[in-house]
């Protein structure tokens, strides 16, 4: 059949409900991630294990998108050096490994450790496993000495996961 024989079969109406397909077809858009909610990471380090425990509050744990606790791992520590007398920088990667078998996340941080001793910089999600593959985020953070071995790490930011 000829391809003008397809129009008069189809009529008017049967090209329409064509067309109308057709946009309908261009126009799926794969799911949306969710929204950028708010978190906030509280964890207590000891210097000697590089190890500690986290507890996560606000939206982002209402909504699912991260566990309320868990264990914290440093994994590896960088010192890019730095041009001043009053700081250092300093790269540092971390696993946070759910409390409740979840999944774990890591996380990135750049940090400037100042003398008297204080610690601002940021962070960033980069990886995670399980109910975390997804996981996305990013914010700051500041620290401060709690004793004489601990640190606790203040971590405030958005979460989203596509």
């Amino acid at each position: 059949m000829k391809r003008s024989n397809y129009l008069v079969i189809l009529g008017t109406s049967g090209v329409l409900i064509l067309a109308m397909t057709a946009a309908l077809v261009g126009s799926v858009v794969p799911a949306a991630a969710s929204s950028r909610v708010n978190v906030k990471i509280t964890s207590a380090m000891v210097f000697l294990g590089n190890t500690g425990t986290f507890e996560a509050s606000g939206p982002a744990v209402e909504a699912g998108l991260i566990c309320h606790e868990g264990n914290v791992y440093d994994t590896k520590y960088r010192s890019p050096g730095s041009d001043s007398k009053r700081f250092i920088n300093l790269f540092v990667h971390k696993l946070f490994v759910c409390a409740d078998g979840s999944g774990s996340f890591e996380m990135d941080l750049n940090l400037r450790i100042f003398s008297p001793p204080k610690t601002k910089g940021t962070w960033r999600i980069v990886d995670g496993e399980g109910a975390y593959a997804r996981l996305h985020g990013k914010g700051k953070l500041s620290a401060h000495r709690a004793e004489e071995d601990t640190v606790i790490d203040l971590y405030n930011g958005k979460l989203h996961s596509d």
